[in-house]
């Protein structure tokens, strides 16, 4: 709403509020120009009603039909029903389009419209630390938690921050929910044209250099190359992408930052680029680490790949699946899940949570019992359960919880006892017996026909 003036034909239009938003949104015609009597009744648009000063919010007017090529001049886009599907809470809307034959006005045919609602923005989600007792993420972001869609669509609306603080960040264009990841997974899926999530810089704010985490698969590229994800800064900015071999004769990976100032002087992974060990179609965990100078790192599964001086100010908002710049570098393929830190983080702690997003999105599959995917159960994983004793975890087996409830207890203290000894050589005793008496009770009962 400007105070901009509009003109509408004297026809049918509708008013009708949203039950889950409350808003209240005017579905009817507007004219560029003054309007003859009932004429013209094209376009037909959506628009959200500013209660207070009685007008229209100018920047939610959205097109719902219009005349198109071969319609008559008197299409008439007025005599319309609508309502709220009760189960997907998206407005229906049945209309026909008369005029649309410009031999038979009345000869037009019904349509159905469905009319997707964007849910209001998340509130506070509790959040916490990827790794119990570790570090809390300045974002974070998981395809199976906290996704929300449009109403009545698998479009993405709102994807919320898993980490506490907030940074909530909105769809552009049509970035879909979908069940794409290994086994049926969620992801959210993008289709390499103009659809990305965005956390402006008002919202998002600005993180320090620190260490991003990123579980995705790519399932094309574009001539000028995919970017991944990329950030707002107009200086520094902190991205991740990769080209395709129309211009390095293989596809190549680029990490790093990146200062404009007339012309571009980049330090991307020593200067240049990197052979993309992944491929299209792969599930791949990426991380790098914009902290050290010279000794900054990209991981590619638990991997490094390059260690260098990556020349990041930070990030100055975020840009996840899209590129700034109106270049196509668009991610044509899925994203699972995104991390970011501000700050240093430790090798045990970035090690530790690579293999949690691996497991969690199945890339990796553990023993029963097994903490650090060395493929045995042995006392280095009765000290990780005895570390995380009855705390509430996010991390799954990495972290103790092999049943996968959230908690660390008796119940993944018998799974550990069930399996102990796997993979290691016969002479590989039972934990140590101070080491299950930190277990609790519980794991006592289970022990006594272990010792002979």
């Amino acid at each position: 709403m400007d105070g901009t003036s509009f003109y509408s034909p004297s026809s049918i239009h509708n008013l009708i509020r949203h039950s889950q938003t409350g808003k209240l949104y005017w579905i009817g015609n507007i004219n560029l120009n003054p309007t003859n009597g009932n004429s013209y009744r094209y376009p037909l648009v959506i628009a959200e009603v500013d209660e207070t000063n009685v007008a229209l919010k100018k920047d939610t007017v959205t097109l719902i039909d219009t005349r198109e090529a071969g319609d008559a001049s008197v299409l008439s886009l007025s005599n319309f029903t609508v309502f709220e599907d009760r189960e997907t809470h998206a407005f229906e809307m049945y209309l026909a389009r008369l005029g649309a034959n410009p031999s038979d006005f009345w000869g037009s045919d019904t349509y159905k419209y469905t009319l997707a609602i964007r849910p209001p923005k998340p509130g506070p989600v509790a959040g916490g630390s990827v790794v119990h007792g570790g570090t809390t993420p300045y974002a974070w972001y998981r395809a199976d938690v906290g996704v929300d869609t449009w109403y009545g669509s698998d479009a993405v609306a709102w994807w919320e921050d898993q980490s506490g603080n907030s940074r909530h960040i909105a769809s552009v264009g049509e970035p879909r929910l979908t069940e794409d990841g290994i086994d049926g997974r969620s992801c959210v899926t993008f289709e390499g044209q103009d659809d990305y999530v965005l956390g402006t810089e008002a919202e998002w704010g600005e993180a320090a250099p620190g260490t991003v985490f990123a579980i995705w698969k790519r399932t094309g590229t574009t001539a000028l190359g995919t970017t991944f994800l990329y950030d707002s800064a107009a200086e520094q900015r902190q991205f991740f992408s990769i080209r395709d071999d129309d211009l390095y004769g293989a596809d190549m990976i680029e990490a790093g930052g990146a200062v404009y100032d007339g012309g571009w002087e980049a330090q991307y992974t020593n200067g240049g680029v990197l052979a993309d060990p992944v491929g299209t179609d792969q599930w791949a965990i990426s991380t790098v680490s914009h902290v050290t100078g010279s000794t900054d790192i990209v991981r590619i599964n638990g991997q490094e790949i390059y260690s260098g001086n990556l020349l990041s100010g930070g990030m100055t908002g975020l840009h996840l699946g899209g590129f700034m710049f109106d270049l196509q570098k668009h991610w044509m393929g899925d994203i699972a899940e995104f991390i970011v830190f501000e700050g240093e983080l430790t090798t045990e702690e970035i090690e530790t949570i690579e293999l949690i997003l691996m497991v969690r999105w199945g890339m990796v599959t553990m023993v029963p019992g097994d903490t650090n995917n060395d493929g045995m159960v042995d006392q280095q994983d009765a000290e990780k359960l005895a570390d995380n004793w009855g705390a509430s975890v996010t991390g799954g087996a990495p972290e103790g919880d092999f049943d996968g409830d959230g908690l660390v207890g008796a119940a993944d203290a018998a799974i550990l006892v069930t399996n102990w000894g796997y993979g290691t050589s016969e002479a590989t005793g039972v934990p140590e017996p101070n080491m299950l008496i930190l277990l609790a009770g519980a794991v006592v009962f289970f022990l006594p026909h272990r010792f002979r």
